[in-house]
């Protein structure tokens, strides 16, 4: 059994970066947190299965690909919680971790929950499970596989309860996993080897890599509400530049040794692609041009184009923190 590794998702290491120069009382504060919380959620139910599918005895042949992102000719892309791929059978997992009592709804198609009371409308886990399952099945027709994808959701969440479970579709909870693959060892092989490995090629070679950077952009916010400079660790109010060396929070009363790095990388977070030197120094309210270039050199900026038309981009093999 082969497992590839899955990355944390862009928007659990951005987001945070995002609230913390965002006014404190804001509207789109508010919203920006919840968002986080719920990503947080999804991927920790993720990791749940991960976890659970690495403890299995699964055949060698087995290969177990995460988070993929792929998209069809005509544009259309498509996410991937978990694809498990063996000889006999090509499964698609969609993994929710969502709690409370859960009624899966029809005409339309919506996922219904009840909290503690609090009843909240949802998009539907089934419309997600069988437009991916198209989408991949046209996705490997259109390399010479005519293979069809077996589907299933996993709920992750051992506290949900599924009041009324949805006519079209699968849902199974994580512990029935094993059940569900020894009965597939009983299908016909569909690939042999050769065809795996070739198909796993395929996908990474194909792989759209998801970027939502720079969050402003991507969420279409005026970077006027967006606060700029260094931020308190703390309070994450803009700190006073002291000297060189440090920077001061007027709300904790403490000093802060600046961080040049920490600062540039919320900007390409959440402020734009590229920076020149003028935007640098105005970013991290320095007086000079000379200390913008120290503050861009010492964080290892790659440095593109000549002259006035030089920018700085942040290294594509160093990665967000």
């Amino acid at each position: 059994m082969e497992i590839h590794f899955r990355d944390k998702p862009r928007m659990l290491i951005g987001l945070p970066r995002l609230v913390a120069r965002l006014p404190v009382n804001s509207v789109e504060r508010e919203e920006f947190e919840q968002r986080y919380q719920r990503i947080q959620v999804g991927y920790s139910g993720e990791l749940k299965v991960d976890d659970f599918l690495e403890s299995l005895n699964l055949p060698s042949s087995t290969r177990i690909l995460k988070n993929i992102e792929l998209s069809l000719e005509g544009g259309q892309s498509f996410q991937i919680d978990l694809l498990v791929i063996s000889e006999k059978y090509i499964l698609l997992f969609e993994v929710k971790n969502i709690a409370g009592e859960l009624t899966f709804e029809s005409n339309p198609n919506q996922l219904v929950r009840n909290l503690q009371g609090r009843v909240t409308k949802m998009d539907c886990p089934v419309t997600q499970l069988l437009n991916t399952k198209s989408y991949l099945e046209r996705w490997l027709k259109q390399r010479g596989y005519s293979i069809s994808v077996m589907s299933k959701i996993i709920w992750a969440n051992q506290q949900a309860f599924i009041k009324v479970a949805p006519e079209n579709a699968s849902v199974i909870f994580m512990k029935e996993i094993p059940l569900l693959l020894k009965a597939l060892e009983s299908y016909p092989e569909i690939m042999n080897l050769k065809d795996i490995e070739h198909l796993i090629e395929s996908i990474k070679r194909h792989q759209v890599v998801y970027n939502p950077f720079p969050l402003r952009e991507y969420f279409r916010i005026n970077e006027a509400i967006l606060k700029k400079n260094q931020l308190c660790p703390t309070c994450h109010l803009t700190l006073h530049y002291v000297n060189h060396k440090t920077r001061f929070c007027s709300n904790c009363q403490v000093n802060v040794k600046t961080d040049y790095e920490g600062a540039l990388q919320d900007w390409f977070i959440v402020f734009g692609r590229t920076i020149t030197s003028k935007e640098c120094q105005e970013f991290l309210g320095l007086s000079n041009r000379h200390q913008a270039k120290y503050a861009i050199r010492t964080t290892g900026l790659k440095k593109v184009g000549k002259s006035v038309a030089t920018k700085y981009i942040w290294p594509p093999d160093k990665p967000f923190k």
